[in-house]
């Protein structure tokens, strides 16, 4: 499956998009994820979820939108802590249906759940 980051800059050194088109690409990801995984079984693809929403959390937080910068806090939290607790599962979705979960060590003090809390210590989160 193939996720883009879409911070790109023209020749001209103008970025290709403004900060609201990337929050709706952003957006547009989230939703494409939850497509394709229709009963929740992301497995590896916790991550992308959780890298997402903390963007996210990060971009409501600089426009001081204290209800979405927190439900977006809460959701990369939430997926942070089940890519760790669901790595094996089989999924169930209909296009992954009985592929089995990926196997992928979490143990290190550089996962999501880390990169979330370094994250929040941006003074936007103040």
């Amino acid at each position: 499956m193939f996720l883009i980051c879409f911070q790109t800059k023209l020749d001209s050194g103008k970025w290709v998009y403004t900060e609201e088109e990337i929050a709706m690409i952003r957006d547009k990801r989230i939703a494409l994820l939850h497509l394709f995984f229709e009963n929740g079984d992301f497995g590896f693809y916790h991550t992308h979820l959780c890298d997402t929403y903390r963007e996210q959390a990060f971009y409501y937080a600089k426009k001081h939108d204290e209800i979405n910068t927190l439900k977006h806090l809460q959701l990369a939290s939430e997926h942070a802590i089940k890519f760790i607790s669901s790595m094996d599962e089989k999924r169930t979705s209909l296009i992954f249906r009985d592929m089995q979960g990926e196997s992928f060590a979490t143990g290190n003090s550089d996962n999501d759940a880390c990169k979330l809390l370094k994250k929040m210590e941006h003074k936007v989160f103040d």
